[in-house]
């Protein structure tokens, strides 16, 4: 003799609370996941000290006076200082 039990939900409550399980796992699974990492401008150039003051057609003396001003951001590397192309037209812009 075989024991039959009585369902404990009916099968449209079970396939909705599926459905909804599923749901709140794939909204965990977007938090879980790491962001996509930003990619830098393409036109994102690193410029050095001489091409960036024929870019912005200064002179040395007014590129110095702009650096010191901190209008214009320097990243040093290697013992030189480089500008990316988009600060220093951003810099053009203002002027």
């Amino acid at each position: 003799m075989k024991l039959q039990f009585p369902p404990l939900i009916s099968a449209s409550r079970f396939e909705y609370l599926l459905s909804e399980m599923i749901h709140i796992l794939k909204q965990i699974k977007g938090n879980l996941m790491p962001p996509e990492p930003s990619k830098p401008p393409e036109d994102d150039v690193w410029l050095s000290s001489k091409e960036a003051m024929m870019r912005l057609r200064i002179s040395a003396s007014t590129f110095y006076r702009l650096k010191k001003a901190h209008k214009l951001k320097q990243h040093r590397m290697g013992g030189r200082d480089y500008y990316r192309q988009s600060d220093i037209d951003r810099c053009y812009e203002e002027a």
